[in-house]
């Protein structure tokens, strides 16, 4: 029972990208546009970050230190700060994406209400939340309700998917259709396949076995039921989406453009019931894909400048740390404020992401492999040709 309870921070770590804001659209939006012929790319994807999510872990519970502060400290500030940088680039537009799309999620509850209005109440009843719960807390309470996302597999399964043409859609196409909706074909594969791999991912979930306090044998364990299960989960979550655009939606060529159409994907197949379930789940989901957001900047900034850092530790101790992350929070706060949609925010964050997430990922698989660091545990044979991998197709 503890090892189930202790996945929660694989669960929310794979929120951010997998089922966050935009990629509830993105992928529904994959699966209403192309049926089931971007599902190799979710499958190419989930994989990679499973393989990085055990490295980042491993490096954590070997050295009981988070992973920025071993670039920095094995490669140089130079090297850090580049990285450093471009990761925060993407993670503050991506809290911006959350907070704004927690608003539009109350919309769904609240819709005579204006938008501003509910996202300040989405913006408050968030930080109020994320500063009173510990660390453990943020993972169940955002982690254990948003897996109810996979009521979308509940609409999939009960409409009847053509399997046939799904196990077609795990080989990719070098064109679909005409020029144009090949181009197209390609955009959405690099989006899902990005998504998947986006990488503030490695930040949360290696400073997030620090908190949890992973050692030894057991940590090592719980290290790699996070980043198989936790990862895997959020996969599946994202394959939901792509199983129900292709069955409610690609039939009619109806084609989600905001959060709210998605939502009403479940309720056309299971009612009202379907509407509120969903709601709710993706309430927690973009809440905790916010949180993941939120933290992973506030790690990078603090471990990098090698200051008092925890969602755990006393607030009398990480002054600095709870001051970058309640900065961030008003700045998202103030960007979704000035109007900007928090879909097309992602919409940007997700290219942007292509350069940070090669420096992330050699970093990562550069410590990983390291044996003054990992001893014994450095990446073997197998991890080091996937690293490898994973990196030349970032």
């Amino acid at each position: 029972m503890k090892r189930v309870t202790q996945i929660a921070l694989g669960v929310v770590a794979s929120f951010g990208g997998f089922v966050d804001t935009d990629e509830l659209v993105f992928n529904t939006g994959a699966g209403a546009h192309f049926g089931y012929a971007l599902l190799w790319a979710l499958v190419i994807g989930v994989v990679g970050i499973m393989v990085y999510g055990e490295m980042s872990g491993r490096v954590s519970v070997v050295t009981r230190r988070p992973l920025m502060g071993l670039v920095r400290e094995r490669y140089g500030p130079g090297f850090g700060f580049f990285t450093l940088f471009a990761e925060q680039v993407v993670i503050i537009m991506s809290l911006a994406a959350q907070v704004g799309g927690l608003a539009l999620v109350l919309q769904f509850f609240a819709a005579s209400l204006p938008f501003r209005l509910l996202l300040t109440f989405a913006f408050l009843g968030f930080t109020v939340l994320f500063w009173f719960l510990p660390f453990g807390g943020i993972e169940r309470l955002f982690g254990y309700i948003g897996v109810g996302l996979l009521v979308f597999w509940v609409t999939a399964l009960s409409k009847g998917p053509d399997w046939h043409s799904a196990l077609h859609g795990l080989v990719p196409r070098v064109s679909y259709g005409d020029y144009w909706h090949s181009i197209d074909y390609w955009f959405f594969a690099i989006g899902v396949l990005g998504a998947a791999l986006i990488p503030f991912k490695l930040a949360f979930f290696s400073s997030g076995a620090v908190e949890e306090g992973w050692e030894g044998k057991e940590g090592m364990t719980f290290s790699r039921d996070n980043a198989l299960i936790g990862f895997l989960l959020g996969g599946i979550m994202a394959g939901g989406l792509i199983f129900a655009g292709a069955e409610i939606l690609h039939p009619y060529e109806i084609h989600p453009e905001y959060l709210s159409s998605i939502a009403f994907v479940n309720q056309i197949q299971l009612g009202r019931a379907g509407l509120y379930v969903t709601g709710a789940a993706m309430l927690f989901a973009i809440g905790g894909a916010a949180a993941e957001s939120v933290l992973a900047a506030s790690y990078n900034w603090t471990q990098f400048f090698g200051w008092e850092w925890g969602k755990e530790k006393p607030r009398g101790h990480t002054r600095k740390f709870i001051l970058v992350y309640l900065v961030l929070l008003l700045g998202a706060y103030a960007i979704v404020m000035t109007g900007a949609n928090p879909v097309i925010i992602v919409d940007y964050a997700v290219p942007l992401a292509a350069v940070g997430l090669p420096l992330s990922y050699l970093a990562t698989l550069l410590v990983a492999r390291d044996s003054r660091y990992m001893g014994e545990y450095a990446n073997g044979r197998l991890a080091n040709a996937l690293g490898w991998l994973y990196f030349v197709v970032t």
